[in-house]
Order: structure tokens, then C-alpha cells, then sequence
């Protein structure tokens, strides 16, 4: 939905077929059917621009008509839509525990169609937890349902995919086509987010060069979808590849951190956990907490909440 619309700012307000839901679904006809397809757009809508409460509650009311309709791929949308929201706030104990819900749903109810898994989704979040055998074992049915013929987006999620487990140095060209495929049907947000993908890969095998070209191209597109959580994962890859990185006032963050600890600086500021964090930036736990006691030391701090008040400074 990103991909094609315009939103107002702001948390999505559902207005289409006001009415009440129960009846609604109650009827198990046309307007129902209709009410279920508005709220999951406006569902992922919210999702990629982070915005929770309304992004969760819409998923409550998409499990009420999945159940009065008989539609477990309705389920399995709303489990893959609060996925992608933790997900993109960088909350992956919480993205794996509803990305595998919505796997297992999908499992159990015969759904094989590639447009409802959530495996592309789930095997990142995996890998952002170290978890590389899971990865592989959720991407293989995902990528025997997706052959040549399928249509452009399921094709360009198999792509992203193969490169996300692709080794080093065999990844570029996968990527690339699946940022192509997206492109030429308009899903912007999805060839933004493969994007950040190759981007980080490129900065953790240090081809820095390449790296900032992709995630400059998709902070434009994330900034101008309103896509909060991935504008901030972008520009701490970008800080992560030694460019600059402003706090939300405009004010220069100290130049006395590295680019590695002001990622880590912007990250805790922004409520992760070390875990957390080193999951997100394929560090060890370790190596997280030593670069944190360097930030606190400079910054001549001693906790998370005097860090994220100097961050905002």
C-alpha cells in the first residue's frame, strides 16, 4: 500500500464502511469482505510507519473477521502486519514470536500461496538474531512456491531472500534485481527495504562506498513515506559507514564518538537493549556493551537516560 499512496500524516484514521464490526461480520458478505481488505491496508500502513496503537488495534479487529469469515489467511496478515512493525523497530524477540505465528497459521490452514508467508519477513529477523540455520529452514518451501512464472512481488521477495543467505561477494546481483522488480511495479517501501539490506551487508564486508549509494537512495524513499522506524535504522547505517547523524533537533550529535558509538549512542537512545541492538548491528553482545561503556565514559554519563537526553540535545 505504501508503494501507492498518499496518507495524511500522522496515525492512519479508518473511515471507509463505518459501522459496527460485529454486524458486520455477523453478515459474512460484501461488506465485510470489504471492511477486512480496508483495515489491512490501513494496518500496514501503520505498521511501516511505527505507529503501534493503531497498527495492533486494527490487527484485533482483522483476527475478529478472520475467525466470523472463516479466513485464516486474514490471520495470518494481521500476525505478518504486527511482525513487520516490530520488526522495523528493531524489536525481534517480539517479530519472531508474530512472524512465526503467522507461519504456523498459514501452515495449518494449507495457505502456500507466497503473498500471505511470512518467510522473507521471518528469516531477516532470524538472522538479526544469529539464528542462520532457522533462517534456511524457513526460507526453502518459501522459495519452492516461487518459481519463474510467479508475479514480480513474491519474485522479489525470493530475491531479497537468496541474497540475505547468499554468501559473500554473491549477493550484489540479487539484490539489484529485486529492488528492479519492485521498482517497476511501484512498491517502493519493499525495494527501500532491500535496499537497507544490501547496504548493510556492504558496510559489514566494508565496501563503504556501495554501501552509503544504496542507503541514501532508501532514506529518501523511507523519509518520504513517513516510514519513522526505518528512516532511524537507515541513518544509523549511514553513521555506521562514517557519514553524519543529526538529532531530531538538528543539533550535531558529539563529535567525540565514533561512527560505531554513535549507532550503538542512537539506538539505546531510541529504547533497545544491548541484546537488541547487537542482534540488529550482527555485533557479539560483548562488543555492544564495550563500545556503550566508551559512550558513557566520553560523555562523562553513567546511564541509558542521561544518554538519551544528550542524544536530544
Amino acid at each position: 500500500a505504501l508503494g501507492v499512496l498518499r496518507i495524511r500524516s500522522g496515525p492512519v484514521e479508518l473511515r471507509l464502511l463505518e459501522g459496527d464490526l460485529g454486524a458486520a461480520a455477523d453478515r459474512r458478505g460484501l461488506r465485510a469482505r470489504w471492511f477486512a481488505e480496508a483495515l489491512l491496508v490501513h494496518a500496514n500502513i501503520d505498521s511501516a510507519r511505527g505507529h503501534d496503537e493503531p497498527c495492533r488495534a486494527a490487527c484485533v479487529r482483522l483476527r475478529v473477521l478472520a475467525e466470523a469469515l472463516d479466513r485464516a489467511d486474514l490471520s495470518v496478515l494481521a500476525d505478518r502486519c504486527e511482525g513487520l512493525l516490530d520488526l522495523g523497530h528493531q524489536r525481534l524477540d517480539s517479530a519472531v514470536r508474530r512472524l512465526e505465528s503467522a507461519s504456523a497459521t498459514a501452515i495449518a490452514a494449507g495457505i502456500t500461496e507466497p503473498f500471505y508467508l511470512p518467510a522473507p519477513d521471518l528469516a531477516e529477523a532470524y538472522l538479526r538474531q544469529g539464528r542462520r540455520e532457522d533462517a534456511e529452514r524457513v526460507a526453502g518451501p518459501f522459495l519452492a512456491h516461487v518459481g519463474p512464472g510467479s508475479p514480480p512481488p513474491p519474485r522479489a521477495r525470493a530475491l531479497r531472500l537468496q541474497a540475505l543467505l547468499a554468501a559473500r561477494g554473491d549477493y550484489d546481483e540479487g539484490f539489484d534485481a529485486s529492488v528492479a522488480l519492485d521498482e517497476a511495479v511501484g512498491l517502493r517501501f519493499h525495494a527501500a527495504r532491500t535496499l537497507l539490506c544490501h547496504g548493510e551487508r556492504l558496510r559489514r564486508d566494508r565496501r563503504r562506498v556501495d554501501a552509503r549509494t544504496r542507503l541514501v537512495r532508501c532514506l529518501d524513499v523511507f523519509r518520504s513515506l513517513e516510514a519513522g522506524p526505518w528512516v532511524a535504522r537507515t541513518q544509523a547505517e549511514l553513521v555506521a559507514c562514517g557519514g553524519s547523524l543529526r538529532a531530531s533537533t538538528g543539533a550535531p550529535v558529539s563529535a567525540a564518538l565514533t561512527p560505531q558509538e554513535l549507532q550503538i549512542a542512537e539506538l539505546v537512545a531510541g529504547g533497545l537493549r544491548n541484546r537488541e541492538i547487537a542482534g540488529s548491528l550482527f555485533l557479539s553482545l560483548r562488543t555492544v556493551e564495550f563500545h556503550l561503556s566508551r559512550v558513557f565514559r566520553k560523555l562523562e554519563i553513567s546511564n541509558r537516560t542521561q544518554l538519551a537526553a544528550r542524544m536530544a540535545d
